[in-house]
Parts: C-alpha cells; structure tokens; sequence
C-alpha cells in the first residue's frame, strides 16, 4: 500500500518526514507508519510494507521540527495508491491546524523542535541556544532549513508560540 502527502509547499530543502495511519475511531491508535523523503515541490510517496486493509485511517504527518497535523476526518484505503493533499486546504488539517501562504497553500507551523506538541519557550530557548553557539547543518533547531541557527528561526518559532497540536 502507499499513501502520496503533501505537507509542505516548496521547502528550501528536501526534507524527511513520517506519514502515520491511526485507527479511524477512538483512541485511534496507530496502525503503521512510513518515513520518507518529500520533494522539493512538497510531495511524497509513502509504502506501508505491513497490508493495511482497505478501510478508514486518520493520517498524520510528523516533521523533526513542526506540529504534527492530522488529517481532518479519516481518509479511505481501497487497496489502491491514495493522495491525500494536506497544502491546498485549511480545511484538510483537523481543526484547520495550518499556516495561510497567502498564495493558496497551507503549511505545517514551525517551532515544535523539542517535539512535545506546543511551540513553547522551552523551544524558543533552545534555538536561542543553538544559534549563539552557530550551530548548524541539518538538525532540528533550523526551522527555515538554510543549515544555519539564527535569528529568523528564532523568529518563526516566536511567531507561532503557544500554537499547539491538535488530534481528534
């Protein structure tokens, strides 16, 4: 089975992400992931090499430094290759838990470096952190993807904090 997502719209850099299917009814438990690599014009393709019966799953995209978005209601598998287009609709994220391009895509918010699920100070510190001791390359604190920490990464996390995941 495979699944295409799309998270991002145009990332600097290509970048790995997890897609995880999780059961369609409470306490929607996760039934497989897939991690890989999206394209820089923000596409994926995702195997599950588990069968995952045709069914209803919610699916949730995981990035090493953004809230995880959810798929607004369960997204049916028939046994075919699905798409499932997160960036062309709020709608699409469950509780519209996107940012507005203003260019007719949507992307994940940036700043959740620490992963617990809300761009927090802690997050603000530890970018602050990283980016006085010129850390860089590919690691979580650089949310703008340039293989630098600096201040617009600072910027962007403070532009989005207390923002924090929403799940069904």
């Amino acid at each position: 089975m495979k699944a295409v997502a799309s998270p991002f719209t145009y990332p600097l850099i290509c970048d790995t992400i997890v897609v995880e299917l999780h059961n369609a009814t409470s306490p929607y438990n996760l039934v497989q992931s897939a991690t890989g690599t999206i394209n820089t014009n923000g596409t994926g393709t995702f195997y599950y090499p588990l069968a995952v019966q045709s069914g209803s799953y919610f699916v949730v995209i995981r990035h090493r430094n953004s809230l995880e978005i959810w798929s607004a209601s369960p997204v049916l598998f028939s046994g075919s290759p699905i798409a499932y287009f997160f960036n062309d609709a709020a709608s699409k994220a469950y509780g519209n838990n996107m940012r507005n391009l203003n260019d007719g895509n949507f992307a994940m918010f940036s700043g959740d470096v620490n992963q617990e699920g809300t761009i927090s100070l802690t997050d603000l510190g530890i970018i602050q952190l990283s980016s006085q001791i010129f850390s860089g390359g590919y690691i979580a604190d650089d949310l703008n993807g340039d293989g630098f920490v600096e201040s617009s990464d600072y910027s962007l996390a403070e532009n989005n904090l207390s923002l924090f995941a929403l799940r069904p």
